[in-house]
């Protein structure tokens, strides 16, 4: 996935630099069930992450969704879920673009 990571996301980057643009990576909540939490983001994506216009994350923002209730099936968050994350994600991005 690394240099899928670099390729395509990098894609991204390439095409919003200089633009005034600022682009963010955030981990996604990855299911309803408990998993071993993810311990790094990964290196492709911290590369990136060192470049002028692009911001990271906090790595273990949304493991608190990863639970059944937030879920309609493996892959999809219900309405709650989807509710919580964006409350969530929009103070993440606040943070991160500094409007708070």
């Amino acid at each position: 996935y690394g240099e899928y990571r670099r390729r395509w996301l990098g894609k991204i980057v390439e095409r919003y630099r200089g633009s005034g643009t600022t682009v963010v990576f955030v981990m996604l909540p990855r299911g309803p069930v408990v998993r071993p939490p993810v311990k790094t983001v990964s290196a492709s994506v911290r590369e990136l992450g060192k470049q002028p216009g692009v911001k990271l994350g906090e790595e273990h923002r949304y493991e608190e969704l990863e639970r059944p209730e937030y879920f309609r099936d493996p892959l999809h968050m219900n309405r709650a879920g989807a509710t919580r994350y964006g409350e969530m994600l929009v103070d993440e991005l606040a943070r991160l673009l500094g409007a708070v």
